[in-house]
C-alpha cells in the first residue's frame, strides 16, 4: 500500500517527515466557538494549493520544502534541507525519489485519505463525515478543524487543519505511536494555474529503481 510506504520505507526521522501533515492535538485557547462553514466546504472551493512549508517535529527537527497540490489526487512535494527528496502523483502513479540515496520508487497511488492525508486537499471529500468526527473553532483570524477517526486508525489519532480565510496555515496529527509534529505554510496561493509537467517524474540516469507498476495493477 502507498501509504504504508509513504511512511515505513524511509528511515525513522524521514517517515515522520514524509507522513505528510502530522502533528498534535492542540486545545484551542483564546478561540470562540462560532458557527462556522463545513470543512467539506472550505476543501471543495481549493482546487490548487502552491506554498512552502516548515515542518517542525517534537524531537525539536526542523524541515523545509515546497508543496504543490492540484485537483484530483496530484501532488508534488521537494524537501530542501536537510536532505533532498521529491515526491510526485500524477493523480495515478507516484513516484518517491531520494536525491541522496540515488533511489527512486514508482508504485500505484492508493486514493485512501485515512491511510495518507495529504488526499484531504486533493481527493474526494464526500466520504469525510463519514470517517471522521470533525469539530471546528474560529476567531477573527483563524479557522481551525479538527478530525478524529470514528473508529480505530492504524496511522493516527487525530488530526487539525487551520486556515487564514481560505488560505492553509498548518496541518498537524497526533499518530498512533503518540509522535507528532507540524507544517506551517507560508507564501501560500490557492487556485492559480499549475504546469502539468509539475505532476509527472522523470527519472534521472544511474539511479536505483524500483517499478512496481509494472508487475501490479492499478488499485
Amino acid at each position: 500500500m502507498v501509504a504504508e510506504k509513504f511512511l515505513l520505507v524511509l528511515p525513522q526521522s524521514k517517515s515522520i517527515f514524509f507522513a505528510v501533515l502530522t502533528g498534535t492535538i492542540i486545545v484551542f485557547s483564546g478561540f470562540g466557538v462560532v458557527a462556522l462553514p463545513p470543512l467539506e466546504e472550505k476543501l471543495s472551493a481549493i482546487s490548487t494549493i502552491h506554498t512552502l512549508f516548515r515542518h517542525e517535529t517534537s524531537a525539536d527537527d526542523t524541515y523545509y520544502g515546497e508543496l504543490w497540490i492540484e485537483k484530483p489526487n496530484k501532488f508534488r512535494i521537494e524537501s530542501s534541507a536537510p536532505w533532498k527528496q521529491t515526491l510526485v502523483s500524477d493523480g495515478s502513479k507516484f513516484w518517491n525519489y531520494d536525491a541522496d540515496l540515488e533511489q527512486l520508487t514508482i508504485d500505484w497511488l492508493e486514493e485512501d485519505v485515512r491511510k495518507f492525508p495529504i488526499l484531504l486537499f486533493t481527493g474526494p471529500i464526500e466520504d469525510l463525515a463519514k470517517f471522521y468526527d470533525i469539530s471546528g473553532q474560529s476567531d477573527q483570524e483563524f479557522t481551525s478543524y479538527q478530525l478524529v477517526p470514528k473508529k480505530p486508525d492504524q496511522y493516527y489519532r487525530a488530526m487539525r487543519l487551520t486556515f487564514r480565510g481560505l488560505l492553509p496555515v498548518s496541518i498537524a496529527i497526533l499518530d498512533v505511536m503518540d509522535n507528532h509534529t507540524e507544517f506551517f505554510f507560508s507564501s501560500t496561493q490557492v487556485n492559480s494555474d499549475l504546469k502539468d509537467e509539475l505532476f509527472d517524474f522523470f527519472s534521472p540516469d544511474d539511479i536505483e529503481l524500483l517499478d512496481r507498476t509494472t508487475k501490479t495493477r492499478k488499485p
